[in-house]
């Protein structure tokens, strides 16, 4: 007979049993369950156990892993870092580190271990798989180095990568070129054709960019339409000549943009370490200042820095500041060129040009002041001063008894573009009492053809008003005679350039008498601008052409000197033909 106190003893044993065995089948299931991979290793870092998200993780088998080290898993520059911190592990700290594990195909994942030492010395681990928060820290990295429109390094990155490269070339005694490119005319074509077709060009540009350079160079973009190369490891200055050269031939050929064929050319200036400063902001400052010095000499060309650029960037700059200043002094002034009927001898109205009255007392030409209050952005106040001041002499003209006559203003492509021009023209009109039709706005052609559809309908709209409208510098463009037509204009203005040889070039006289021949087809007048000889004269007047401009008849004149060549009345010009 059992005793009493060894039943309840094998009671005791038999539940414990069995208790254990339900708890290590509810570990198993948790550790199984779990999506992290789980592992446990002897003290010699032989795997005892791996879970099932362990084995899926790097695409082994339990049977196989269970018969490897870690080190078997690990890269083994890995392992060797993993072995200098072995011995916090063994003094009972918990680490947490981010390491690399090798899956079946070779390749590499990242996981986050957190790993402890068991009390009977064996190794406890959970690793989780953060490829996706590495790709996505990769991502915001790219982000942040990179802009997002074109995915070159940006200014930060490539001022990072500039640093590198000097550091390099400080060690090895090499040299260091910087080319600072800007796109020539980018703006206007961003505003008249819109934002999608300007960044789809910037996007091909930078495509070119890549493609003209060595894949060790570095190409970024800096903002807008300005970009910047890094050279280094190069044999001669002439190499980079040629480097830039190419650039340029590149982004010279056609476009094809959506339905659009463009052209764009840049212009770039370049700087060298050491010659031309010894820090990253000194080169790119004087790459700068010569890529200005490339636009200034033309565009579509390359400059290298020297110390007399220095000088002429900070000149351009006190420009700009002054030309902000302008308007508020009054310093802008308006002369006006006659314009006269070839057979009567009578003025028929007159081109208001801008001048700017410096302090100093030297005279400021469109030439050189539009481009600069186009690149400013001073364009629109500008013009719209220039319209008002116009129509008010015109109307203080007429006050005085003179004849009246319209007043002819050169739009921009920018003003032309602007999506309130009618109303800005219409305010004008209304604050200064100037009639309508006596108002002449000049477009040129190349500004009509860049949205053709938009300045029907502006055109169409300024029409209605009353408004004189003419083509200005007829010839030079690429407009298309289907257009001409659709276009509400009352005038075509013969270029200078094809006036000034029409008595000798053969060439521009077929062309002016082409001109002549179209216009008068289309029932439209004719001005010929730059006429400075009695030959031209007699040409035009062969020709029949209705009105000229120009030198032989007036140089441009301020107000006052206007009225007074007004008051001479008409004058008998030689060739003329009645």
């Amino acid at each position: 007979m059992n005793h009493p106190v060894s039943r309840w003893l094998k009671i005791i044993f038999h539940r414990s049993g069995h208790a254990i065995q339900e708890s290590e089948e509810r570990y198993r299931a948790l550790v199984e369950q779990a999506s992290d991979g789980i592992f446990i290793t002897d003290n010699r870092e032989r795997f005892l156990d791996v879970n099932n998200s362990a084995c899926d993780m790097l695409g082994l088998s339990r049977k196989y892993m269970l018969a490897r080290h870690i080190q078997d898993v690990m890269p083994e520059e890995e392992y060797v870092k993993f072995t200098q911190i072995r011995h916090r592990l063994k003094a009972g700290e918990t680490l947490l580190n981010e390491w690399h594990m090798k899956c079946s195909d070779g390749s590499l994942i990242p996981v986050e271990v957190s790993a402890k030492i068991l009390s009977d010395g064996r190794i406890q681990g959970i690793a989780r798989n953060i490829s996706e928060r590495k790709q996505h820290e990769t991502q915001l990295v790219h982000l942040a180095n990179h802009d997002s429109l074109t995915g070159l390094p940006n200014r930060s990155l490539f001022q990072d990568r500039l640093q590198q490269a000097l550091m390099k070339a400080r060690r090895n005694g090499l040299k260091v070129a910087v080319l600072f490119c800007d796109l020539d005319r980018f703006k206007r074509i961003n505003d008249s054709l819109g934002h999608d077709v300007g960044d789809q060009l910037l996007q091909t540009v930078a495509g070119r960019l890549l493609g003209s350079v060595r894949e060790s160079d570095t190409v970024a973009r800096l903002g807008g339409d300005e970009f910047a190369i890094i050279l280094d490891d190069f044999a001669t200055e002439d190499a980079v000549s040629g480097i830039a050269q190419k650039i340029l031939y590149t982004l010279a050929r056609p476009l094809a943009i959506t339905t659009l064929n463009l052209s764009t050319t840049s212009s770039i200036g370049i700087s060298f370490f050491p010659e031309d400063g010894d820090t990253a902001q000194a080169l790119l400052k004087n790459a700068d200042a010569a890529m200005y010095l490339a636009k200034a000499r033309g565009k579509n060309n390359f400059q290298f820095y020297s110390q007399g650029i220095a000088s002429d960037a900070l000149e351009h700059l006190n420009l700009e500041i002054n030309l902000r200043l302008a308007l508020e002094r009054e310093e802008l002034v308006l002369h006006y060129q006659p314009q006269v009927d070839l057979k009567s001898g009578r003025v028929i109205g007159v081109e208001a040009l801008l001048r700017w009255r410096r302090p100093a007392g030297d005279m400021t030409l469109p030439a050189q002041l539009i481009p600069l209050a186009e690149e400013t952005g001073l364009i629109g106040p500008i013009g719209k001063w220039v319209l008002r001041t116009a129509c008010l002499q015109n109307k203080a003209w007429q006050d005085a008894g003179l004849p009246g006559m319209r007043v002819a203003v050169n739009l921009s492509a920018k003003q032309f573009m602007h999506q309130d021009l009618v109303q800005i023209v219409e305010r004008a009109l209304d604050e200064t009492g100037l009639e309508a039709r006596y108002l002449e706005l000049e477009i040129t052609e190349s500004s009509l053809m860049q949205k053709s559809e938009d300045a029907v309908v502006t055109l169409g709209k300024l029409k209605a008003m009353g408004v004189h409208l003419s083509i200005d510098d007829f010839g030079t463009g690429y407009s298309s005679l289907s257009y001409l037509q659709r276009f509400p204009i009352d005038t075509l203005k013969i270029d200078q350039s094809f006036v000034y040889d029409i008595a000798t070039n053969q060439a521009s006289a077929v062309i002016t008498q082409a001109v002549i021949a179209l216009a008068h087809t289309m029932k439209l007048r004719v001005i010929a601008e730059g006429v400075e000889t009695a030959s031209q004269i007699a040409f035009l007047a062969e020709n029949r052409c209705d009105a000229m401009q120009g030198y032989y008849v007036s140089h441009p004149l301020p107000a006052d000197g206007l009225a007074a060549f007004l008051h001479e009345g008409p004058r008998p010009y030689p060739h003329a033909v009645s």
